[in-house]
């Protein structure tokens, strides 16, 4: 027989095992509760981290943008400073030359004072001997100065300079104004053709902007004569001449033979770019800026590049307006350089067809409208259009296939 005390303890034993298992369980359960728990709270932390990294980059983004901006402003500005640099160089050059002007002014007054000088008394360039006053005239390189000189009088009002000091109010004016180089300079063709380019930048627009004036959209049928006006040199032809040419040509032919009674053609383009090296012309200005020999100069105008007989002008109208066409032509080459020719054509209009051609072709309907040109018909085609007998297709038949 099994003792009672055996009984009771082994009854405690297995209700210490049973407890144990218990609390091994749930241990087992708040382990697991606390892994779900990391696991969560760690996927939080990383969206909220992916989150802050997309704020990051986006804001990254928009400073590289405000960066870019920033260095282009910073470009624009510096470009404009050099500009600005270059303009108060120049400007520093004239207010020298403004006051030597007015040291100049000065002593002429001092010397005219006393005499008894009256209106429009003009100082040659070889009699002054001052340099200050020899600076002066340097400035207008050759152009005639005169001191217009006006006596206060009674019922005159003129204007008055106090600070001469004279018996006498001179009130002294002048004009010198500079333009643009002239064609003279270009005339002669050297070099290549350096037309306007991805290279050649900031080429001012050529004078002329048409190219065809009058009645432009009538048929090949409606004028007839044609007239040229041809180059008898190998020069540059600007498009300031051009554009004078064009106005001459055309307002002639409007006056006289009316306005739907022709059409002419400017033959060239301007498309030769001419350059110019600027630098400082006036007085003193060859302490700031000297130049060099062969330098590269920017854009000033263009021209068109013209050989002893290429077209310049063409005129087409009816035969009754003939004369006016080439008196047209006549004053139209005073605009020009150099020796233009104006030779009566013996085609048909703009054509490259002969007079009588055209109208034998004509009547044979080999001859098909095309503009203020016209295409001539050939043998060829699909066999089934031809006529017996027949040679070239019709323009009918041949438009209709």
């Amino acid at each position: 027989m099994a003792s009672p005390g055996g009984t009771s303890s082994g009854s405690s034993l297995l209700h210490n095992l049973g407890s144990h298992e218990d609390l091994q369980a749930l241990m087992e359960q708040k382990k697991r509760k606390r892994m779900i728990s990391n696991r969560e709270s760690a996927r939080r932390s990383r969206m909220r981290k992916q989150k802050q990294v997309s704020d990051l980059i986006t804001e990254l983004s928009q400073l590289k943008k405000e960066n870019s901006q920033l260095i282009m402003l910073l470009s624009i500005t510096t470009q404009r400073c050099a500009a600005m640099k270059a303009e108060n160089s120049i400007l520093m050059a004239q207010a020298m030359e403004l006051s030597y002007a007015l040291e100049s002014f000065n002593e002429t007054a001092h010397s005219m004072r006393g005499s008894n000088l009256r209106s429009n008394m003009s100082i040659p360039f070889g009699v002054m001997g001052r340099p200050v006053l020899n600076r002066w005239f340097n400035l207008f390189l050759g152009f005639p100065l005169s001191f217009h000189c006006l006596e206060k009088k009674e019922g005159r009002g003129a204007a008055s300079l106090p600070w001469f000091g004279l018996g006498f109010d001179p009130v002294l004016f002048f004009v010198a104004a500079m333009g643009r180089r002239p064609a003279r300079c270009y005339r002669q063709i050297k070099n290549k053709p350096y037309p306007k380019s991805r290279y050649c930048r900031g080429v001012p627009d050529p004078k002329i902007r048409i190219y065809d004036v009058g009645m432009k959209k009538k048929g090949v049928d409606e004028f007839p004569f044609c007239v040229h006006l041809v180059s008898w040199e190998k020069e540059n032809v600007s498009s300031e001449a051009l554009e004078a040419a064009r106005i001459a040509c055309n307002k002639y032919m409007t006056k006289f033979a009316g306005k739907d009674a022709f059409h002419l053609r400017v033959r060239v383009h301007p498309f030769h770019v001419l350059r110019i090296n600027k630098m400082l012309s006036c007085a003193g200005a060859d302490r700031l800026q000297t130049g060099m020999r062969g330098a590269f100069g920017k854009p000033q105008g263009t021209c068109a590049r013209v050989s002893i007989g290429q077209v310049l002008l063409s005129v087409r109208c009816k035969d009754n307006n003939s004369h006016n066409a080439q008196e047209a032509l006549r004053r139209a080459k005073f605009k020009f350089p150099g020796r233009q020719k104006i030779i009566v054509s013996g085609k048909w209009g703009f054509t490259k067809f002969n007079r009588s051609d055209y109208v034998k072709w004509k009547s044979e309907n080999r001859i098909m409208p095309d503009g203020v040109n016209a295409k001539l018909l050939g043998c060829h085609g699909p066999l089934s259009k031809r006529q017996p007998g027949r040679a070239f297709l019709q323009a009918t038949l041949a438009e209709a296939s």
